[in-house]
C-alpha cells in the first residue's frame, strides 16, 4: 500500500504522517489502530518547549500545503490558529487607524478566551492547575498561527529550494 502512494514525501520536514493519511483516506483505504502497539511519548516539559514545537508545526502548515500542491494535505483545523491570530492583527492594526475596529479586537480577544476558559475547566480533572490549562492553550494557538503566518512568507524559498 505504502509503494502505491509513493510513501512519505520526502520533500516535507513535518506533517508526513498526516499529509500521509489523507492520500490513504482519499484512496478509500482504511487507517486501523490496534491497541497492542504502544510507545513512549515525551511530553513538551515547559511552556517554551511547547511555544517551540508548535511554532514549528505551524510554520509547516501552509508550507506542506504549498509544497503537495493539495489544500486537502492537511485538516481545516491546522488553519484556524492561523486566521485567530490574523483576525487579532487585523483588527489591532486596523484599530490604530480606524479605532472602532478596536472593538473587534477585544471581542475576538475575549470569545476566545470566554472559549479557552470554557473548555480548560470542562476537561480539568484537578490533577493541574486550570491556570495551566489555560495558558498552555494560549501558548499552543498563538504559537502555532503566528508559525503559520511566518510560514506564508517563507513559501518562496521553500519552493526553490
Amino acid at each position: 500500500m505504502l509503494l502505491n502512494l509513493n510513501g512519505y514525501d520526502e520533500r516535507l520536514v513535518r506533517n508526513q504522517d498526516i499529509e500521509l493519511s489523507k492520500r490513504i483516506l482519499k484512496q478509500g483505504m482504511s487507517i486501523y489502530l490496534v491497541p497492542s502497539v504502544s510507545c513512549n511519548y515525551y511530553a513538551r516539559e515547559s511552556y517554551l518547549e511547547i511555544e517551540g514545537n508548535n511554532y514549528r508545526n505551524g510554520y509547516w502548515n501552509l508550507l506542506t500545503v504549498y509544497i503537495t500542491r493539495n489544500i486537502e494535505s492537511l485538516s481545516m483545523r491546522h488553519f484556524v490558529p492561523l486566521g485567530l491570530v490574523l483576525a487579532l492583527l487585523c483588527s489591532f492594526v486596523l484599530g490604530i487607524f480606524w479605532f472602532p475596529s478596536i472593538f473587534a479586537f477585544i471581542a475576538i480577544l475575549l470569545i476566545y478566551s470566554v472559549g479557552v476558559l470554557y473548555v480548560s475547566a470542562s476537561i480539568n480533572d484537578r490533577t493541574t492547575s486550570i491556570l495551566h490549562l489555560i495558558w498552555g492553550f494560549f501558548t499552543l494557538h498563538f504559537s502555532y498561527g503566528f508559525g503559520s503566518l511566518v510560514g506564508i512568507f517563507r513559501m518562496d524559498k521553500i519552493g526553490k529550494a
